[in-house]
């Protein structure tokens, strides 16, 4: 697979990440590798820049200051977590507590993005800014770790939004919401059926071919945000753009024996 071009802001800021770690913690960065939308080349005007920073050691007190205060001089949309390069050959979901970032606030917790469908993008076609092309690390992978966190996203983050949404009925969602329902839903959806990981682009062509035809002007809806920022006018309002969200959220799920609880 050819590496999708980056784009010069991408590069830049990328590139500056390393230069002040560099700088400020000299020997500590082994490799800078981004992932998500780019690794698609899939990036759009709102995407974030998501990184993987592999290190030469577990970080201390003094390392942790320094990379805070890198990311003050970094943009916000410069999402992502620092770990030692060995780590990366362990299950995603059994790592100790990293730092990392998202938008814009520094925290050393339990990164969201430290899981396993970032592990099989670094694995497939993660791009490498700095260190060892990310081709040759020793990257975990597991078909079923990847279909038990998938599993686990859907019960523990999507069901739960879908209850919120089936049980305010009237309260309406914008266009980007309703994107980031849809396309990030059946991502998830994607995986569990074809076994494979996908971008959210991606997962919304393949659900106007894989979903009832009901969900095609939701996921042509969908599509037209996250891929030109434009509301295509397929919904009279946020409302109407609701009810239909929860419909396609609502088929996903329930193909997986997963269901709100009906409201009074």
């Amino acid at each position: 697979m050819s590496t999708p071009q980056l784009p010069s802001d991408v590069r830049a800021t990328a590139e500056r990440a390393v230069r002040l770690i560099d700088e400020r913690l000299p020997g500590y960065l082994d490799g800078m590798y981004l992932h998500g939308s780019l690794c698609w080349g899939e990036y759009f005007d709102d995407s974030d820049i998501d990184f993987v920073a592999t290190t030469t050691r577990r970080p201390n007190e003094t390392d942790i200051a320094k990379l805070q205060q890198n990311h003050r001089d970094l943009p916000d949309h410069f999402d992502g977590f620092y770990l030692p390069t060995t780590q990366l050959a362990e299950d995603p979901s059994v790592l100790p507590v990293h730092p990392g970032v998202l938008h814009g606030k520094f925290t050393v917790a339990h990164h969201c993005d430290a899981n396993q469908v970032t592990w099989q993008e670094l694995a497939e076609r993660g791009i490498t800014v700095h260190g060892p092309d990310a081709g040759e690390l020793d990257i975990f992978t597991s078909d079923t770790v990847l279909e038990l966190n998938t599993r686990t996203n859907l019960e523990g983050y999507w069901l739960p939004r879908l209850q919120g949404l089936v049980d305010t009925p009237d309260a309406g969602i914008a266009p980007r919401e309703a994107a980031w329902s849809v396309l990030g839903v059946l991502r998830l959806h994607h995986a569990l059926t074809q076994h494979a990981i996908t971008s959210k682009s991606g997962a919304g062509r393949w659900g106007l071919e894989a979903m009832d035809e009901r969900h095609r002007p939701v996921i042509e809806h969908a599509l037209a945000w996250r891929e030109e920022g434009r509301d295509d006018g397929a919904f009279a309002d946020d409302a109407a753009r609701q009810s239909v969200t929860v419909d396609l959220l609502s088929d996903v799920l329930g193909q997986h024996d997963l269901h709100p609880t009906d409201t009074p």
